[in-house]
Parts: structure tokens; sequence; C-alpha cells
């Protein structure tokens, strides 16, 4: 059955249930991905945003509304498509890129453990990992990769889930190009994923999706796309090709502009069975709505920010934890290594989270430096450079007087270039560290391949450094 109406309180009721159950699988969509204060709308200002960055930047006699107006664009007046994927990371890779309120509050509905995102972008894991009580939901964001094996659900039903999951499934944003920005690029990672639910790759995925509603919200609805859930979720027998072909012909009379409006509930009932509801209401409305009814019921709950605070402390020093030094300057750049190596899985050690009031600051990170972390990352830039002395100096002289005591195969002072001044090290650094190999990530963006090798020198020294921890 296919319904074009308004939810009714009872239908209402009825979501609520199906959410606070684990049932219902939001897809979220450019529609709803909102930024800032303001909720703005990511994807119209990304698009505006990209024409202008672009060097040359594009003229165009009427605004364009979509990046494949941009690529069609660059194509006729023969410059690099891959300029716009490059811009693209750049612009949405910003850690002061925020997610607006109405995508929070999407995202602060306890009973959604599992979303699917049809965007790129870095804001909804951003907004389901700040409502998370520390602050930290580490591995809350799973990408599908066209240069990579796809990742599995580690579960085939929701409630099994032990963490809140963002699945994109195409692709997210990066220094490598491996996201879907363009129809063409949309087309390769739906066939990929097609690809892997036949060769039975992804068992839990498919699991899931068949077996759960879904709540559409702001999804752009091209053919493929259409066409893909249609099948995981209605083409299992001929009886079921009914309801598929009627919903996909439904999307294809609305009006292109109307397409990146939508809000739909598709209701799984009895097997061979579905309601679908497509509602006249704009995405983000219906959100706002849906929030309010659910913390009717469930009202939000406060957590206790110094506990939060008292156990991330805990748990990032930890014998073995990564100590990152850096000079004041550079705060901001050495807060953005710290959260990628914590959202990596790693221990990190930060002065800013560990020092605490009535504490003897500068014993408690001579004895991080001294005694409980296991890998020294030492931020090199032209302020730590040109520095005579400072707090960072007498942080890397304990390091290197420490790194005496180790083998020469140990690895534990890492020096790390975060702008391209050269030499990678230079003489301000302790004179023992010279020959230490230098890696250089010019504003301190980290890939995965080199949180993967500290993450794994970590779990080598954790188990080496067997100190016991005393709570503050």
């Amino acid at each position: 059955m296919i319904m074009k109406n308004e939810l009714q309180d009872e239908e209402w009721d009825e979501l609520i249930v199906y959410i606070e159950n684990n049932e219902v699988i939001p897809i979220v969509g450019p529609g709803v991905v909102t930024f800032g204060r303001d909720d703005e709308l990511l994807y119209p200002w990304l698009v505006q945003r990209v024409s202008s960055l672009l060097k040359p930047p594009l003229v165009f006699e009427k605004p364009p509304h979509r990046l494949q107006e941009i690529a069609d664009e660059q194509h006729i007046q023969k410059r690099p498509i891959n300029r716009i994927s490059t811009c693209l990371s750049n612009i949405i890779n910003d850690s002061n890129l925020r997610p607006g309120p109405i995508l929070s509050a999407l995202a602060s509905i306890e009973g959604f453990k599992f979303f699917i995102s049809t965007t790129f972008d870095p804001l909804l894991p951003r907004a389901v990992e700040s409502i998370s009580p520390d602050g930290k939901d580490d591995g809350n964001q799973v990408a599908l990769s066209l240069r990579e094996a796809c990742t599995d659900l580690p579960h085939d039903t929701l409630s099994a889930l032990n963490r809140r999951l963002v699945y994109q499934i195409f692709g997210r944003a990066e220094s490598v190009a491996d996201f879907a920005a363009l129809d063409d690029d949309a087309f390769l990672f739906l066939s990929k994923l097609a690809q892997e639910f036949s060769n039975q790759n992804l068992k839990n995925l498919n699991a899931v999706l068949r077996n759960n509603h879904f709540l559409i919200l702001g999804v752009s609805y091209s053919d493929c796309l259409l066409h893909f859930f249609a099948n995981v979720n209605f083409k299992r027998d001929n009886s079921n090709s009914v309801v598929a072909d009627k919903l996909l012909n439904v999307f294809k009379k609305l009006d292109p502009c109307e397409r990146d409006n939508i809000t739909a509930y598709i209701e799984k009932k009895e097997e061979g069975f579905f309601n679908i509801h497509i509602l006249p209401t704009n995405p983000l409305e219906f959100i706002k709505e849906l929030h309010a009814r659910w913390r009717l019921k469930y009202p939000e709950i406060t957590f206790n920010s110094y506990d939060m605070n008292k156990e991330h402390r805990k748990k990032h020093s930890a014998p073995g934890c990564i100590f990152v030094s850096y000079a004041s300057p550079d705060l901001e750049i050495a807060k953005s290594v710290v959260k990628q190596l914590q959202e990596g899985g790693c221990l990190v050690w930060f002065d800013k989270d560990q020092l605490t009031i009535g504490r003897d600051w500068e014993e408690d990170i001579r004895e991080a430096v001294e005694d409980r972390c296991g890998l020294f990352i030492s931020l090199i830039s032209e302020t730590t450079s040109s520095r005579l002395e400072g707090y960072n100096i007498l942080e890397r002289n304990w390091a290197a007087k420490r790194r005496d005591k180790f083998s020469n195969d140990a690895v534990f002072y890492l020096p790390l270039r975060i702008d391209n001044g050269e030499p990678l090290i230079p003489r301000s650094e302790p004179r023992c560290t010279k020959k230490v190999q230098a890696k250089c990530f010019v504003g301190g963006k980290l890939n995965d391949d080199f949180i993967g090798q500290l993450r794994e020198l970590q779990q080598k020294y954790c188990e080496a450094l067997p100190l016991s921890y005393s709570s503050d």
C-alpha cells in the first residue's frame, strides 16, 4: 500500500515504538545535512563555495544547484575534474565545521542505533559523536570504499550493536578521492555495494537493511539510488516487484526540485507487505516534530561532565599512552592531532585534558613523559624551530633522556613536522633525535596508515609498561 499523507497520532506513536525497539534505519541525504548555529544546508553552500574556490573560479549565468553542474562546466572548459574532489575535501574536513541543531536533534534520538548516509561529509558522524556521554563515540563511522574491502556490520540485528554507527554508502571525503560527489561516482559505489551483497560479503548489513523499517530524510532520489533500495527491500520475490515498481513510479513523477526535499517512511509489516508513506512534509520540519515527540516520552539525559572527563582522563593516561608535545601557538593543530589519534583507537595523554586544578602540573607532565607514555610525539613548526626556551623544549629534553634507556631498535621519539618548513628536524630538537625518522603532515592532518602504525606500536608498548594507574 502506498500513501501520500501526514502521519496520524497513532502512526506517530507506532513509529516511536519502532524506534525505541531499534527497528528503524534513518537514510540521511543532503536535504537534512545542516551546519552552524543557523542550520544552513551544507550542500547548496558547498556548491557555491567550490565554484568560487576553483582555480580559476567558474562563472555561471545562473548559480549552480548541484556539484554535477560544476563538473559539467569543468569538462566543457577542459579543466581537471579531480580539482572538485580536492576542493571539497579541504572545505568539509575543517574541524570548525559543526553539525547544525536539526541534524544534531536527529542524531540525539537514542533509539537510532544505525544510520545510512548518502553524503560524503563528516557532519552526521560528528553529530552522533557529540551526543555520546564522553563526546568520543569511538568507531562510529564506516564508509564504503572503491579502493578497499567493504566493512560489514558486526551483527545482523540493530539491537545487538554495542555502539551507534553511521554507514556512508558513498564514501567519505578525505585527502584521497574515494567518495561520490558526482553522478557517475554514485553509480560506481552502488554497483560495488550490490556486488558485495551478491557475493555475500556484507551478510549482516544486508540482513539489517532487509529486516527493518526505513525513514528516508532529504535523500536526492536519483534513479540508481531508488532502484538499489527498492531491490534490496522489496524485490525478494515476484510478489514484491509490484510494490517496488509503484515506489519508483511515485518518485519519478515528482518534480526534480522536490526530490531533494522528501520525507518517506517505509514500514515493514508482515512478510511481503509494506506501508509506504510519502509525506508532504519538509524533512527538516519532520525531524523537529519527531524529536519533540521523542523527548516527550524520553526526556534528554543529562550527564555528569566531571565524571565523564575523569573517566576520559583515566582511559588516556594508561601506561603506554602517547604524549603529544606542542608549542602554545600550535594548540589548535595539537588538538586536531589528538582528536584524530583518539578517534583512530589510540590512547593519548594531552595536557589540556589531563591537568586539573590543585595538581602540580609540571610534575604531572614530567611523570607522563619520563614514566607513563610509550610514545612521544614532538610537533615541529616554525614556532618551535625559532624558540630558545619554553616548556615544550623541557618536555622534549625529558623525552630525549628517556630515549637513551631504550634499545636501538625501539621506537619512542617521533618528530612530526606540521608545516612546510625545513629541515624536518630543526636544530631546536634534542641532539639525539636528529637521526630519528621524521614525518610531515601539514596542518596536522594525519592519514590512516600513520594512525594505524601508532596504534600497533602502542598495543606493543602497553604490554611492555606494566605501570599501575592511580586515579586523581
